[in-house]
């Protein structure tokens, strides 16, 4: 029998969750949390969500810092890849977002700067799936996502670091294996989705 009724709830000295500072810039390590959802231009699993009420799609990631200070914080942010708004040539939105973001994140694994076309760098970014971003380590600055009436601030991905940007972080990436590649021709952004919401540019 397992009693809790007197378990001792105060200084229980867990670790604090004080935000971590904005734009602190960070290398962590990516795990994909998992979805209920397939989309095959992304390669074979059910890595993504999708909203019932707006269709918009995402790949929920989570992030865990490792070395420096926040060693072991982890930072959740959904990445959106579909999206009911178009632009004027009638894709998605959140899709060109998403994959933007998506280039950055093996750009910075790799070490491979924005404008590097070479050979190399292209075998790097042709992916089989989504699911080669798993354990991936990658530089990103730290954001902030304000408080509002639903949910308290939290820290978010701000904007990925590839080696052409200032305080980029080394690490010391292995080389991707390159099958069935999908291709993710993408740059820099800083407008990622926030976990638990669909922004307003994806509605």
């Amino acid at each position: 029998m397992l009693d809790l009724n007197n378990v001792n709830l105060e200084n229980n000295n867990t670790q604090s969750f004080e935000l971590i500072p904005d734009r602190t810039i960070v290398r962590a390590v990516i795990k994909l949390t998992g979805g209920e959802v397939e989309k095959q231009e992304f390669g074979s699993g059910n890595y993504f969500k999708r909203s019932a009420n707006t269709g918009s799609t995402w790949l929920p990631m989570e992030f865990t810092i490792i070395g420096g200070p926040h060693d072991r914080r982890k930072v959740w942010e959904n990445i959106f890849v579909d999206g009911p708004k178009l632009n004027a040539n009638g894709v998605s939105i959140a899709k060109e977002i998403g994959i933007r973001t998506l280039r950055q994140i093996v750009d910075s694994a790799f070490n491979i700067k924005s404008t590097d076309n070479s050979p190399e760098a292209s075998a790097k970014r042709n992916l089989a799936g989504v699911h080669q971003l798993d354990n991936l380590e990658f530089c990103f600055r730290v954001g902030i996502q304000k408080a509002d009436d639903n949910y308290p601030a939290k820290n978010r991905l701000g904007a990925v670091i590839t080696p052409d940007m200032e305080g980029y972080i080394v690490g010391n990436q292995q080389t991707v294996a390159s099958a069935n590649p999908v291709a993710t021709p993408v740059v820099q952004t800083n407008t990622t989705a926030t976990a638990g919401s669909v922004p307003e540019w994806a509605k």
